[in-house]
């Protein structure tokens, strides 16, 4: 995997704005970002649509707080982030079911490294399942 780091801005697209504002974004920046996250985002089913023409403008797309694997497995986002991998350390919840608050307390670290290390695995596949259509 490459990983860069980068004091780069760039810049987020919104469904608040026009679209004519997205197409332009893809005209003038190589990288841009969309709102992913729920109230704020176009809907799911227009990612391939938005994704495939910034490509088509040599533009990559990173989804602000996108992490759904059933969307990730169909839409060749060039990057993502979320904060939903640790939602059990955090919220003492895994796949919708409580987990007792003592326990999360007890071990916060071991559950959050655990979790970080399933979201690594995800990242994993997910890279290998893109990387023929980003040329790494």
């Amino acid at each position: 995997m490459v990983f860069e780091i980068t004091d780069k801005i760039i810049p987020v697209w919104n469904k608040e704005y026009e679209v004519n504002k997205f197409k332009k974004l893809t005209y003038d920046y190589d990288y841009i970002s969309v709102s992913c996250v729920k109230h704020r985002s176009i809907k799911k089913e227009a990612y391939p649509k938005y994704v495939g023409y910034s490509h088509k403008n040599n533009c990559k797309v990173h989804g602000l707080g996108l992490l759904q694997e059933k969307i990730l497995n169909k839409v060749p986002f060039d990057s993502v982030d979320g904060t939903s991998w640790f939602k059990m350390a955090r919220f003492g919840r895994k796949n919708g079911k409580k987990i007792n608050s003592d326990y999360i307390y007890n071990n916060q670290y071991e559950l959050t490294f655990a979790e970080l290390m399933e979201h690594i695995r995800f990242q994993e596949k997910m890279y290998n399942k893109w990387r023929w259509y980003h040329n790494d």
